[in-house]
């Protein structure tokens, strides 16, 4: 079976039911240690003028997911990756502050393709990506959620990191220097089919907005066709309206696509 599927009374990772908790969509520490005590403005769907609102601290509910994750999966098996991500976002933190390309960061020995910090790096994001499937009702595919919580070393996350155009726009028109935002689930889906050929999200803490996403290979897309149709007719509904409603310019920077990407 190369999908998963629970209930959202067991862990959306492994499938216990056992000492379920919540998950932050944007990671808590960060957060704090970004903007201490401060209020914070969590960006969410629309155009800039109403694209904030007020989450109060760190541990707001708009931060976290609706699905659970057991005590397992939210320590010993992610422990690494979440540790790993705080140490790598300060290090892009610093790039960005120093106008240095974000992304140069994969330049410093430590993050060499395949080594145990690269690859927990990206398992915090598999992480996050499978909490934003799950949110939907969605088959999480089964690769990813090993990788996640360490079960496998097979990679499937694309990442690029840039500063967020929409913090740099409110930073500069209205003074605002604390800003928080995710990107929900992207589902794209193919121009003549309309079903899902990737999922993709976003998290941006501060200048820092961070893009990842994965692919689906042709074996997923079989198995949803035969197993999961009423996915895939959600997924198709959703393109169409897509199509029908474009994006507005600012929404599309909200989940890291410039307009002539859309």
């Amino acid at each position: 079976m190369y999908f998963q599927q629970f209930p959202f009374t067991k862990c959306c990772l492994c499938g216990h039911s056992e000492n379920l908790t919540g998950e932050h969509k944007i990671k808590a520490a960060a957060l704090r240690r970004e903007f201490g005590k401060e209020p914070l403005m969590v960006g969410v769907s629309g155009e800039l003028d109403q694209a904030m609102k007020s989450a109060q601290s760190a541990n707001s509910k708009h931060l976290k997911f609706k699905v659970r994750i057991c005590e397992a999966c939210n320590t010993s098996r992610t422990q690494q990756a979440d540790r790993e991500f705080d140490r790598f976002h300060g290090l892009v933190t610093d790039h960005i502050k120093n106008n240095q390309e974000p992304l140069s960061v994969f330049s410093s020995e430590l993050y060499t393709e395949g080594s145990d910090p690269y690859l927990n790096v990206c398992r915090y994001f598999a992480k996050l990506l499978c909490c934003h499937i799950a949110e939907v009702a969605s088959p999480i595919p089964t690769t990813l959620a090993e990788f996640a919580i360490g079960e496998n070393s097979f990679n499937r996350i694309w990442l690029e990191i840039k500063t967020d155009p929409v913090f740099s726009h409110i930073s500069s028109n209205f003074g605002i220097g604390e800003y928080a935002a995710h990107g929900g689930l992207v589902v794209y889906g193919d121009k003549n089919t309309k079903e899902p050929n990737a999922y993709h999200s976003t998290i941006t803490i501060g200048p820092v907005q961070y893009v990842f996403y994965i692919r689906l290979e042709t074996v997923e897309k079989q198995e949803l066709q035969k197993i999961y149709p009423d996915f895939l007719a959600w997924c198709k509904a959703k393109v169409e309206q897509a199509e029908s409603n474009p994006a507005s310019e600012w929404d599309l920077a909200r989940i890291g696509l410039n307009c002539n990407e859309a």
